[in-house]
C-alpha cells in the first residue's frame, strides 16, 4: 500500500505567529508479510513549522507491527525507529 497525503493549518492572525500558515507533506509504503505481520515507512516534510520563523523540517520512522495473543485477548505489537530523532519505541 502506498499513500501521499498534504494538509495545511491556518493560524490566527491574533496568534501573533510569523507565518500564518504550515504545511505538511507525507508518503508512507506499507508491506503486508503476512496476514498478521506487515512493515511501513513514513515520511513528512513540514513547511513553516509552527507558525514560527524556523527551518522547514521532515520526519521519518520505520514502525513493524505484528498481531498476537496474549491472556487470550487479540494485540498488536509495534516497534519503530524514529530516524531524525534516532530513538526507538516498543508498544504493546
Amino acid at each position: 500500500m502506498i499513500g501521499l497525503g498534504l494538509s495545511t493549518v491556518w493560524f490566527s492572525h491574533d496568534a501573533g505567529l510569523t507565518d500564518n500558515s504550515e504545511l505538511a507533506i507525507e508518503a508512507f509504503y506499507k508491506l503486508q508479510l503476512t496476514p498478521s505481520m506487515s512493515a511501513w515507512f513514513d515520511v513528512q516534510y513540514i513547511v513553516d513549522p509552527g507558525g514560527i520563523d524556523a527551518d522547514n523540517a521532515w520526519w521519518a520512522h520505520f514502525v513493524w507491527s505484528s498481531a498476537c495473543r496474549v491472556h487470550g485477548k487479540q494485540r498488536v505489537i509495534k516497534w519503530g525507529h524514529d530516524r531524525q530523532t534516532q530513538k526507538r519505541c516498543f508498544v504493546f
